[in-house]
């Protein structure tokens, strides 16, 4: 009989947290947390294409009058992603989505279970989804006509980014166990290798078949 109370195998929206840094990701560059160490947002959506348009190339059909032959497929080259912020406007503070951001951005959205999301280096159990080097394209502000009411004023921010990838933890065996005799210090690895074999394992979708 299937363990109902232990079942969590599906990502919901309560896994994850969202961080932001202004200026790009470089080491001096602090990390701010949503709600704590900057405005409350969430990223709505994200838009990732993986090519441009895809059109036919069509020669005469040899045999058929009028007809034609699909010989092969112009595929352009992709446009850039893009993704979607919404974020509250709090008190105390100049939200900063209302003047000019200028400078690049990256996002960092943070998935895990039973950790503490807050750490942004370690409270992620499963990956992170790395948003890279954006740049602000367009800014809209919340509804603001309904003063007799308390409703959340929620701006949004249209953001054109350089990358959106995924991010998870390494690990790593020992795979010449009989051939170690000393104690292991470091490891170098590489996972972005050209090989001829693209059966070995540590190559994935990266490899390069030459």
């Amino acid at each position: 009989m299937a363990n109902f109370l232990t079942a969590d195998e599906i990502i919901t929206l309560k896994h994850k947290r969202n961080y932001i840094q202004f200026g790009g990701p470089r080491p001096n560059n602090p990390v701010g947390f949503s709600g704590q160490d900057a405005q409350y947002f969430t990223i709505d959506a994200f838009s990732l294409p993986e090519t441009g348009n895809v059109d036919p190339l069509w020669v005469p059909d040899p045999v058929r009058i009028g007809k034609y032959k699909l010989v092969g497929r112009k595929i352009t080259a992709p446009a850039l992603p893009t993704a979607q912020i919404k974020i509250r406007e709090r008190h105390g503070t100049l939200p900063r989505q209302l003047t000019v951001i200028g400078c690049q951005l990256n996002l960092y959205e943070n998935t895990g279970v039973c950790n503490d999301l807050s750490n942004y280096l370690q409270g992620w159990s499963d990956y992170v989804l790395i948003y890279s080097t954006g740049i602000v394209v367009k800014k809209e502000g919340g509804n603001r006509s309904a003063f007799d009411k308390d409703e959340v004023i929620e701006d949004t921010v249209d953001i054109t980014f350089t990358d959106i990838y995924p991010s998870a933890a390494l690990s790593f065996r020992e795979g010449a166990a009989t051939q170690v005799d000393k104690e292991v210090l470091d490891v170098v690895f590489n996972n972005l290798q050209g090989c001829g074999n693209c059966g070995v394992a540590s190559c994935n979708l990266f490899c390069t078949c030459t």
